[in-house]
């Protein structure tokens, strides 16, 4: 299915989801500076959540002051209360046996960026682990792809975005790239890409398409980038500034 389908698709599942009046299941839209919510978490989980998303943008623009976080189109985001939720608005992932089950789906049409997102594992942010790192990444490669006028290299497109990933939005204070402790395995366990292979990577690259390869390159190229950041002694440096 294209992306253009699978977006229409996502609105026909919402006139499918949303209820006669009088059911118990409610869909509502609630409306930030910068983003538009359709619901049915409730009033509490999706008021949550667009805070959350403003935060987050507010984060990236005041770390990287040459980021663009002004899309070049608009994002709709479906906040979905549960697995069932998720299903109906992105049935293909559950047609295939022990497939994988996301809790966010991102995806990109001619008109808008289409975000779904499940609001019932925020409780499982624990361990400084986002349970939403797969909507985080595609978030910031978007941003990145649009902050600059040329093609970047693999492992800083990838990097930039894995290490922004893991950020953290709480009550007091936001948490920007904590360790990923699979990442940290694999660099300790696993062989390793030499500096000036891990640079050469592109696309057609077997370290990019090899699945194992793909596994180690992620890794390597997420901890390169988050010494860029951070520096060896975690306080931000502007190396990758300089490299923008």
């Amino acid at each position: 299915m294209n992306r253009p389908a699978l977006a229409v698709g996502w609105l026909a599942a919402l006139v499918l989801l949303n209820p006669a009046p009088g059911h118990a299941q409610q869909w509502i839209e609630m409306k930030s500076q910068n983003f538009v919510v359709t619901s049915n978490a409730g009033q509490g989980s999706t008021r949550t959540l667009v805070w959350q998303l403003e935060q987050v943008r507010h984060a990236f623009s005041a770390l990287f002051h040459w980021a663009r976080v002004d899309l070049d189109r608009p994002i709709a985001v479906f906040a979905v209360r549960d697995e069932r939720s998720m299903r109906a608005l992105a049935p293909m992932y559950w047609e295939q046996r022990g497939g994988m089950r996301p809790v966010s789906v991102w995806v990109t049409a001619p008109d808008r960026h289409y975000l779904a997102i499940r609001t019932d594992v925020q409780a499982e942010d624990k361990d400084d682990i986002n349970p939403h790192m797969s909507a985080y990444y595609s978030y910031a490669s978007l941003i990145l792809q649009q902050s600059t006028a040329r093609d970047l290299p693999e492992w800083f497109a990838n990097g930039f975005a894995g290490v922004l990933s893991n950020t953290i939005v709480r009550e007091g204070h936001i948490l920007f790239g904590p360790l990923i402790p699979w990442h940290l395995e694999r660099l300790r366990e696993g062989a390793r890409f030499r500096l000036s292979e891990l640079l050469q990577v592109t696309r057609a690259s077997r370290a990019y398409t090899n699945e194992e390869s793909r596994l180690r390159f992620d890794a390597q190229s997420w901890a390169f980038v988050h010494f860029l950041i951070f520096g060896d002694k975690g306080t931000r440096r502007p190396k990758l500034d300089q490299f923008i």
